[in-house]
């Protein structure tokens, strides 16, 4: 089942969002931008937002702002698209594949995608490597999260079993594709562009749409990597970390609005027993004793709870948010410390006043400074230090502390 639904409302609903944009890249003009944006719930898929043949990248800025991950198409100009014949259950390598379509060409400059029909057909798409990778630099850069490239259109071969009825070609872009049967057959430029609509599970997308809808549903649901270069791999890595990251920082956040919350309520509980006590306070010397024993107790746990800043509780767990919503996607924290221990004397546990310690990873030191700035410019921060930083060059990530002061 595939239904539209409003962007402002996707949230509402429990389910994997994803998005899918696709790039057809035009000679002297400036490029075109397919977009969906997509959720999965149950068994099936609803489309929440689309956008086609836009010439902007604000198409991004949602995408960006929930950190919405994103599966990248490339089409258009630079993009050679070719039908060859292969023997079923022969398997070419990258290399046999490029020099069958470009016998001059050195197979490590490109990029090939593969479509076979089982019965001796295979369609290849194939794209210089650089320009691939410029493209997702340039969506990275924009705050986008890129976890796969596809190449070319006949990536929609993989929804043909999906389709309402039976079709004999698929009108997408500049190009008619020949089907029979639900496979993919042959595919030719078309003199006069149509633009044709088709029913996928009860959602009608016309057919330019269909390419960026098929990268989608072979990553997200059938679960399939095309690509498995360098970038694509450290985004998915970047986004699994920063998915971690999000749900220990959430967890970190509720445990300490939790301990606040039981420390003042212990100490509210613990206040009201101590002015009954007085009360009922009488001359013997056995309830005296009493009393005196459970005054010592009270005012050495009261000394605790001040020394951990109780009465600042409800503006650190504001604070702790503001810091988290600021933080950039290339680091994530691994620890949280309000107001640390420093060691014990006489029997009685001293804190650091009025401090939170951070500590946590980073692969782009500008983007930690700038936290840092961001932490610093936040209402009633005193002092914000970086306290500990350590490179680790095998793991491409630095280990930091930062100590933040708050002002009473």
């Amino acid at each position: 089942m595939f239904l539209t639904k409003k962007i402002d409302n996707f949230r509402k609903k429990s389910g994997e969002v994803f998005a899918s944009v696709e790039v057809i890249r035009r000679t002297g003009v400036p490029d075109k931008y397919n977009f969906l944006l997509l959720k999965r719930e149950g068994s099936g898929i609803l489309v929440l937002d689309r956008k086609q043949g836009v010439d902007s990248s604000d198409v991004f800025s949602d995408v960006v702002r929930q950190k919405i991950p994103v599966v990248l198409s490339i089409s258009g100009s630079g993009v050679l698209l070719k039908k060859m014949e292969y023997s079923p259950g022969h398997t070419a390598t990258h290399g046999q594949l490029v020099r069958n379509l470009l016998p001059n060409a050195d197979p490590t400059d490109f990029l090939l995608e593969e479509q076979k029909d089982g019965s001796g057909r295979m369609f290849c798409a194939l794209i210089r490597k650089n320009i691939v990778e410029e493209i997702t630099l340039e969506l990275i850069a924009l705050g986008v999260f890129v976890l796969d490239v596809g190449i070319g259109i006949f990536m929609v071969a993989e929804i043909l079993p999906l389709m309402d009825e039976e079709i004999s070609k698929l009108n997408i872009q500049e190009y008619k594709l020949v089907v029979k049967d639900r496979r993919l057959l042959d595919y030719s430029k078309m003199k006069n562009k149509l633009n044709n609509s088709y029913r996928i599970g009860g959602e009608e997308l016309p057919g330019d749409l269909l390419p960026v809808f098929a990268n989608a549903f072979r990553y997200f649901v059938l679960k399939s990597k095309v690509g498995s270069w360098d970038i694509v791999v450290d985004q998915r890595n970047e986004f699994r970390h920063y998915k971690t990251s999000s749900l220990l920082l959430k967890a970190v956040v509720a445990v300490i609005v939790l301990l606040l919350s039981v420390n003042y309520i212990s100490y509210y509980f613990l206040s009201e027993k101590t002015r009954k006590t007085d009360v009922r306070l009488i001359s013997s010397r056995k309830e005296l004793r009493a009393y005196h024993q459970f005054t010592k107790i009270y005012n050495r746990k009261k000394g605790v709870m001040m020394a951990l800043g109780i009465n600042n509780d409800s503006y650190v767990s504001i604070l702790v948010d503001k810091m988290v919503q600021r933080l950039p996607p290339s680091m994530y924290l691994t620890n949280i410390q309000y107001n640390p221990k420093l060691k014990r004397a006489k029997g009685d546990v001293l804190f650091l006043e009025n401090t939170i310690i951070v500590s946590g990873r980073s692969s782009n030191v500008r983007e930690l400074y700038k936290w840092i700035n961001d932490i610093d410019k936040l209402k009633r921060i005193a002092n914000v230090k970086l306290s500990n930083y350590n490179y680790v060059k095998k793991d491409g990530l630095a280990g930091f502390d930062i100590t933040i002061t708050i002002r009473s």
